[in-house]
């Protein structure tokens, strides 16, 4: 699969499109197939050198499809998200409602998330 990879700190020039093994989820992870990713603060503090080991696959949220069931969802909190393919974990995968794009629901940022997995945008 293709990466958007992260070879040190510093600016966009840094960032270089590579191709990477597809990740391999584990039994309480789903695969999902990546539409859309979000761009966070975390992103540019890690390539500015905190908190990460280089080289990377930046990003925490995107919008895709849960392969192989075509379901439409948010990923939150998951590292990785700058790649066609991302293994995230079950709690941190929510089912986007129809009405919401998958750039719009890639620009919800992990802050969004509830305690107790809930995301706000989904709230009763």
């Amino acid at each position: 699969m293709k990466a958007v990879v992260a070879r040190g700190k510093g600016g966009p020039d840094v960032l270089e499109l590579q191709e990477v093994p597809d990740p391999q989820p584990a039994d309480d992870e789903l695969l999902v197939r990546v539409e859309a990713a979000g761009i966070n603060h975390i992103d540019l503090t890690w390539r500015a050198g905190g908190g990460i080991e280089f080289p990377a696959i930046l990003g925490v949220d995107a919008a895709g499809r849960i392969e192989p069931t075509g379901e439409r969802v948010l990923v939150t909190g998951t590292r990785g998200t700058y790649a066609e393919l991302v293994a995230a974990k079950k709690d941190n995968v929510f089912p986007i409602p129809d009405e919401l794009d998958a750039t719009a629901a890639a620009a919800l940022e992990s802050r969004t998330r509830r305690p107790g997995g809930r995301s706000s945008i989904w709230a009763d």
